[in-house]
């Protein structure tokens, strides 16, 4: 019912998009900028990289809203898009890291450091990056759709377009990895607290508005 009624809520504003409404865009975009900055990054890593599958989203969204698929809500479709910028981003990153034009993850996206009680911060975000630095481009999708999003295997495999059984065992290996890397660190026993603490820092990492700013000025 929920998922019904977010179709019918965002289909008057899609339709005056459809006439050319910035306002209307305007709107769409303040709802679910949030939704799409945050998991961007949480794929990815990466502000840079997030923020320019970010503004690629919503920029998709206005050329695109003729096309829009209403099998889908719209925070879906706009998920969907998410994972596939996303993807042609890490093939991306991989490219430069290999040949030395970018650094790794954690070096362009760690937290600042204030006091010592940060060093955890540091710690958690540096296992993070370090664990999907060794995923697949799908996993890392998986992962962060299914355990930070906290979205239901079912829609994450109708999001991405993979066979339920492919997400899980993407998601197994994703979590495995993680695992990995807490136990280099010495903390095998701390993965539920550590995801909720995960999801915090990356919340703390970016900033919607300016992106909201740079997207409107496109």
């Amino acid at each position: 019912m929920l998922e019904q009624e977010t179709i019918l809520q965002d289909m008057p504003l899609l339709k005056q998009m459809h006439r050319g409404s910035e306002k209307a865009f305007e709107a769409l975009m303040d709802k679910y900028l949030s939704l799409i900055s945050h998991t961007s990054f949480r794929i990815l890593c990466d502000r840079a990289d997030s923020e320019a599958v970010t503004e690629k989203v919503f920029v998709q969204l206005w050329r695109d809203v003729m096309s829009y698929d209403d099998r889908f809500t719209l925070a879906e479709w706009l998920l969907r898009r998410t994972c596939i910028y996303s993807r042609l981003r890490i093939s991306r990153r991989r490219l430069l890291s290999f040949t030395g034009v970018r650094p790794d993850l954690f070096a362009l996206s760690k937290p600042k450091v204030d006091h010592i009680d940060d060093y955890l911060t540091t710690m958690a975000w540096e296992v993070f990056c370090r664990a999907s630095s060794k995923m697949t481009p799908v996993q890392r999708i998986v992962f962060s759709l299914v355990v930070l999003e906290q979205l239901p295997d079912y829609k994450v495999a109708e999001i991405t377009g993979l066979f339920n059984y492919r997400v899980n065992v993407a998601l197994s290996r994703a979590q495995c990895k993680i695992q990995a890397e807490l136990k280099r660190f010495g903390r095998t026993g701390d993965y539920d607290s550590y995801i909720g603490f995960v999801r915090r820092i990356s919340d703390s990492l970016i900033d919607p508005d300016r992106i909201r700013k740079e997207v409107m000025a496109l």
